[in-house]
């Protein structure tokens, strides 16, 4: 029996990385993660925590190869910024992509006169809002 899972991948520097499987754990770790800035720390220490989640979620082989260390006296830490906000972008995605096929096949299902009706429809809206406004 096949198991339907999703599989998550993140680019960071034109090189391709699988993340394990979007768990309530991982959630709760992107979460604290991403509002670090909130927290009454150092800068060092709110860049280890975005850099300890990246290497949580990678492994230290794949963070050395994508960003170059995980030393975080060696690392750009704008490239460190953009690696986490690419891997939420990524656990985000599946999600996204639904609710973007969803929207379009509502729209695709309506034959023409009614997609029709609907643009007439507001553009009567907009003519009458353009009125009241003079």
């Amino acid at each position: 029996q096949e198991e339907n899972t999703m599989t998550y991948t993140v680019i960071i520097n034109d090189r391709s990385y699988d993340l394990p499987k979007k768990t309530l754990a991982i959630t709760e770790a992107l979460d604290q993660t991403a509002k670090v800035d909130e927290l009454n720390i150092s800068t060092r220490e709110k860049y280890r925590k975005v850099l300890d989640c990246i290497i949580s979620l990678l492994g230290k082989e794949a963070v050395v190869e994508a960003i170059g260390s995980t030393d975080l006296n060696e690392v750009d830490l704008s490239e460190v910024t953009i690696a986490f906000r690419k891997i939420v972008d990524a656990y985000n995605r599946p999600v996204q992509d639904y609710i973007n096929a969803s929207g379009r096949g509502a729209f695709e299902g309506l034959p023409i006169d009614q997609m029709t009706n609907l643009a007439n429809a507001a553009t009567q809206i907009l003519n009458a809002a353009d009125a009241v406004k003079k």
